[in-house]
């Protein structure tokens, strides 16, 4: 495939992600239903849905980090009887011992996602 055909086809792809990116978020700043928006912005709403679900995909699941489990020594943590720890880096760890308080967990789990 010729060069330039390629780098036109990747323009037209990006360009149609950015012109669908902004009628998604014009549509969820308007307060109309799918169907009004469509309707008042001359779309197709079968191609509004199915650009809403591709664009929705890319942001469903967070990204992965990678996660080492180490054995519960008492060598590694004297100062954990039973529990969980959660090791983020060096500078990070979260301790979860028996009869931690979930809703204080969920929190904490919210406020590090917001960073």
């Amino acid at each position: 495939m010729d060069s330039k055909v390629r780098s036109s086809e990747t323009k037209t792809r990006q360009s149609k992600k950015e012109y669908w990116s902004h009628h998604l978020d014009s549509w969820q700043k308007s307060g109309l239903s799918q169907v009004q928006y469509c309707q008042q912005n001359q779309l197709n709403k079968h191609t509004f849905t199915y650009w809403k679900g591709k664009m929705e995909k890319k942001h469903i699941l967070p990204p992965l980090l990678p996660v080492t489990v180490k054995p519960d020594t008492k060598q590694d943590f004297p100062f954990l009887h039973s529990g969980i720890v959660l090791a983020f880096n060096d500078h990070l760890s979260i301790r979860l011992e028996n009869g931690f308080n979930s809703d204080t967990l969920a929190r904490l789990i919210d406020l590090l996602e917001r960073r």
